[in-house]
């Protein structure tokens, strides 16, 4: 195997006898089935396509792999050709989607590092790293239905803020791919418990609450943009959204044996979908500290705390310590 990382590849160990190499360097190969031009050598990726998008490289790979195993007489599926992503729906781009420009790496002052060969990028902050890969990590990661499981009840219908879920004459339709922003809000509201997210389910979260709270504290939920943390010394879990907060969740920590349960909603701003997902972390607060109160505990054990704006996602600046 033979590793290739960067746009530049070294194939100057193949000789007279290998693989041959085309006008510009690159192996000549079969692009159906991956080979090269010597037998039993495949290839894929940018050491036959040139400089390109890392994910037609991982394509190529998972590809190569198929060929080789049919190459050892091992059964393998044909990997489909993923159908082509059209464009974003008008409502959506102009009611949700708030323009956010690329983070620009942080760099040493070029007066500093024309005196030396260190680093130049200095690195991002984790608010803006996480920023940058909340831009294409979380792809696919939406809302799934089961259709055994659900009632029609419509109820997701009624709160998706993004119209992800459709209903037609016999109930839910499904819920489209391309709408869905991975909010969670339909997730919470489900009755019948019948979508959940391709991200960790909420026995996930259950498990990593009660393992972050293994040794007693506090416990701080957040989303994956926090501006600030509300009690520095308490563990966290953070989602992609708040709005995935729970009753059970917030239960379950207490039970655990947090002496605090502090929630921070990144923004309570009265426009699109972080309204609508704050009202639904309000009402989940709401609902657990009611519990509290009708079992006569202190219902100020689990607190709603707003840190600021979601900046992170209007392309503003990293927040200022």
């Amino acid at each position: 195997m033979i590793i290739a990382i960067g746009q530049m590849s070294d194939l100057s160990f193949v000789d007279d006898g290998g693989p041959r190499l085309d006008e510009r360097g690159l192996l000549v190969f079969d692009a159906d089935r991956q080979a090269t031009t010597s037998p039993d050598v495949f290839a894929s990726g940018e050491v036959v396509t040139g400089p390109g998008a890392a994910v037609n490289a991982i394509a190529s790979g998972k590809r190569a792999a198929v060929a080789i195993a049919r190459y050892l007489g091992v059964a393998a599926a044909e990997l489909p050709d993923p159908d082509p992503i059209g464009e974003l729906p008008k409502r959506l781009r102009e009611g949700y989607v708030k323009p956010a420009p690329r983070r620009r790496m942080p760099a040493r002052d070029s007066k500093e590092r024309i005196e030396d060969f260190q680093e130049v990028e200095l690195g991002f902050a984790e608010v803006d790293a996480r920023c940058e890969a909340s831009r294409c990590l979380l792809c696919g990661s939406g809302a799934r239905y089961s259709q055994l499981k659900c009632v029609s009840c419509l109820t997701c219908v009624r709160v998706c803020p993004y119209g992800a879920p459709w209903a037609d004459k016999d109930g839910l339709g499904g819920i489209d791919p391309a709408a869905c922003q991975a909010c969670g809000i339909c997730y919470t509201q489900c009755p019948a418990k019948a979508i959940d997210l391709e991200v960790r389910s909420e026995e996930q979260v259950l498990a990593e609450i009660e393992e972050k709270l293994a040794g007693g504290g506090e416990l701080e939920i957040g989303c994956w943009y926090p501006q600030s943390r509300v009690a520095p010394d308490a563990a966290a879990v953070l989602l992609p959204c708040t709005a995935r907060v729970s009753v059970l969740m917030l239960l379950r920590a207490l039970e655990a044996g947090a002496e605090k349960v502090y929630v921070a909603v990144c923004s309570d701003d009265d426009d699109g979908h972080f309204k609508h997902g704050h009202r639904q972390t309000q009402a989940a607060v709401a609902e657990a500290r009611a519990a509290l109160e009708d079992i006569e505990m202190d219902p100020d054990a689990i607190e709603l705390v707003v840190v600021g704006e979601k900046k992170c996602l209007q392309g503003k600046g990293a927040p200022e310590k």
